[in-house]
Parts: structure tokens; sequence; C-alpha cells
């Protein structure tokens, strides 16, 4: 349960006790509204794969090491998630 400390309003209370009680008295302080997600991200952008995912890294190292065209598994990676769980052309 919350309740508010009110009681404590107007007490002279040491110094020591001060210190002792803030974390307590902090806690039940009115706090500001969380922001938004506007106001954390205002540019509002979408955001991309990352290039350190492991689907990534595995197509470089398939363009690399069998000469594959990197567009072409990314296409590929994308067409497949799309699609997941039906039975396409690539996941034969």
């Amino acid at each position: 349960m919350n309740y508010e400390i009110t009681h404590l309003m107007g007490a002279e209370l040491s110094a020591p006790l001060v210190y002792q009680l803030q974390p307590i008295i902090s806690a039940y302080r009115p706090h500001d509204v969380p922001p938004t997600k506007q106001q954390l991200d205002p540019h509002d952008k979408k955001e991309i794969e990352s290039p350190l995912s492991k689907d990534n890294i595995l197509d470089t190292y398939k363009a690399v090491k069998y000469g594959q065209d990197l567009a072409h598994l990314k296409n590929k990676r994308e067409y497949n998630k799309k699609w997941q769980g039906y039975r396409t052309w690539y996941n034969l």
C-alpha cells in the first residue's frame, strides 16, 4: 500500500535523520510524467537490421567464401522471413 508521508511536513528533524529518511521521503514525492515515445525519438525512425546480426554475418561469410551475391542473399532472407511457415521455392 502507498501511504503519503504527510505527518512529517513542518517537522524539524536533525541533520543525520534527514539524510537517513531522504530515500523514503523522496520516494513519496510527486514525480514527473514519463516522456512519451515522440519525445524520446523525435525522428520516429524505424529500426533497421543490425549489420552485426547473425543472419548478416552468415550472409557476408557466404558471399566472401563462396562468391555469392550479398544483395541476393539479403533478398532471399527477407523472402524467407515474409513467407515463414509456408512451403516456398527457397525453403525446399
